[in-house]
């Protein structure tokens, strides 16, 4: 521990070594209070002094911590991991989980490819419980294993977006489980494979004849996504101005509109959103639009249409989870990138507990734990000698 005006002490410690006749092998003396962690930092503190880095790493990031306690950046690291492991391994997993949400995540590039990690969230929960590096089928495959079939039994949903090797991996390892094509991602690539494809085509032919139009198509990304009650009085102007100007945009707007109302109005059962799904599809395919007809054939195939449908049964979206991507971006962000996976995955995962698991080792004060999470992991026989 610190003493006075951060001085540091140091403790001369004599102890035994030993050395086997036969084969060579090497022991040593346990200390009591001598930190371990994993046996793989070799940092030479105490177990109090660990507790305090670990304390103090609340709200402080690896290299101020480091700086001020005149440590190397490694052995705060190697410290705040192996603390995180601990309180993930009390914490658990859910256990009554029925709704589960997946997504990808950019976390930067790799050997100039883009680098994705996959992030599977309990919905029930709002927290992510498995990551892995990479998102083909070959890489979510073994969750399952890891997860086990009694819990996978009992999953109901898995909320994803149009991913392909997503659904191919839970149709295989979770087949009791029905996909829901949540409806922000059916809005997003709506958005990306209709509306911008025709803003984008709209823009370049009118880059010569009507220039000062052009250029509105080109800057109305954001107001073309709107709806017109968020819209200010000059985006609605422009927005009807666009609107008036090309039948194929009037049309991509108003086959927006009707998609959200196939979710927010008719959403109330299957039915009934069946209904609005078939109606959709025909006001689709009858504007004759290029990019708005693609697009609703290939979300009419059988298995995209029982995903969105699937919507109507269960109520569940990947906004929780993509509210944790969001949240882990700002992590990568701050850190300029991270090389150690292991502990980014780590790191994931432990920033998304409930604040009373993240803080039951923050305010230790010595004395005996009496809440029931509160388990004391991190006494002096779980810092030495046993791991």
């Amino acid at each position: 521990m610190p003493v006075g005006n951060h001085t540091v002490c140091w403790w001369n410690v004599h102890y035994r070594r030993f050395i086997c006749p036969e084969c060579g092998r090497t022991e040593y003396d346990s200390i009591p209070f001598h930190y371990v962690g994993d046996g793989t930092s070799g940092a030479k503190v105490t177990v109090e002094f660990a507790r305090y880095v670990w304390r103090r790493l609340d709200g402080s990031n690896i290299r101020s911590v480091a700086d001020s306690l005149r440590l190397r950046w490694g052995t705060v690291k190697s410290i705040e991991l192996f603390y995180m492991r601990q309180v993930l391994s009390m914490a658990g997993i859910p256990k009554d989980t029925q709704f589960l949400g997946i997504d990808e995540l950019h976390i930067g590039h790799n050997r100039r490819k883009h680098h994705y990690i996959t992030i599977i969230s309990s919905l029930d929960h709002r927290r992510p419980i498995w990551v892995c590096d990479g998102k083909s089928i070959e890489d979510v495959m073994p969750f399952f294993s890891w997860y086990g079939k009694e819990l996978l039994s009992k999953v109901k949903a898995i909320s994803m977006d149009a991913n392909a090797g997503y659904a191919t991996a839970f149709r295989c390892g979770c087949p009791n489980a029905c996909p829901v094509l949540d409806h922000f991602h059916i809005i997003q690539d709506y958005g990306r494979d209709c509306l911008g494809r025709i803003r984008i085509r709209l823009w370049h032919d009118l880059e010569e004849t009507d220039r000062r139009l052009s250029r509105k198509f080109k800057n109305s990304q954001r107001t073309s996504l709107m709806r017109e009650e968020d819209l200010s009085e000059g985006g609605l102007r422009h927005l009807q101005e666009l609107r008036a100007a090309s039948r194929d945009f009037d049309c991509g707007i108003v086959c927006l509109y009707l998609l959200r109302q196939v979710y927010e109005k008719h959403g109330g059962t299957r039915d009934e959103m069946k209904k609005a799904w078939g109606h959709w599809v025909a006001v689709a395919l009858a504007t004759g639009v290029s990019e708005i007809v693609t697009f609703a054939r290939n979300k009419n195939t059988p298995a995209s249409r029982d995903a969105i449908l699937n919507y109507a049964d269960f109520k569940v979206s990947n906004g929780p989870v993509e509210g944790i991507n969001n949240k882990v971006g700002k992590v990568t962000q701050s850190a300029y990138g991270i090389r150690d996976l292991d502990y980014l995955f780590t790191k994931i995962l432990f920033i998304f507990l409930p604040e009373k698991m993240r803080n039951f080792e923050r305010d230790w004060n010595g004395d005996a734990v009496k809440k029931p999470y509160r388990r004391n992991l991190l006494d002096d026989t779980t810092c030495g000698d046993s791991f």
